[in-house]
């Protein structure tokens, strides 16, 4: 049977990984949504610079 120190310190190790699976998982989402909103701007900045070019020639 195992003592309580040796519970204590298996359900500590347990909630550790736990606690670093979380984060993993949290900063993986941060990181999705930062690239998704550079792609975003992205697109737009090529739209303008797309728009741009397209009053330009017409104006020409």
């Amino acid at each position: 049977m195992a003592t309580d120190s040796e519970k204590a310190s298996r359900k500590a190790k347990a909630t550790r990984k736990k606690n670093v699976l979380e984060k993993a998982k949290r900063d993986e989402k941060h990181n999705r949504a930062l690239r998704r909103a550079k792609s975003a701007e992205d697109k737009l900045k090529s739209f303008k610079e797309g728009v741009e070019f397209g009053i330009e020639a017409a104006n020409k």
